[in-house]
């Protein structure tokens, strides 16, 4: 088996291994309302932290994007001061 399959193969068994957890969580008893309230309170709060994170990474990468873009279309002359090296059939008639 190689690497690419063992790597495969651990994927699919952590995500079977997700579904069967988020099942069994899913069925658990919801608790007390007081619990529920607790709760609610904990999804408002990740729900607020992950809403700021997405734009945040948004955010860079759309800056990283452009400079990757900008570099990019740079042409190949552009990006070095040095003159372009000669190419020769005969070493010694380059000297």
């Amino acid at each position: 088996m190689d690497i690419m399959t063992f790597a495969l193969i651990c994927g699919a068994v952590g995500v079977v291994y997700g579904l069967i957890t988020t099942a069994w969580v899913l069925k658990q008893d919801p608790g007390s309302p007081r619990m529920q309230e607790i709760s609610a309170a904990v999804r408002e709060g990740a729900n607020a932290f992950l809403n700021r994170e997405y734009k945040t990474v948004a955010m860079v990468g759309a800056v990283v994007f452009v400079l990757l873009f900008g570099w990019a279309s740079t042409p190949p002359s552009a990006l070095s001061s040095a003159p372009p090296a000669r190419v020769c059939a005969d070493t010694l008639a380059c000297t």
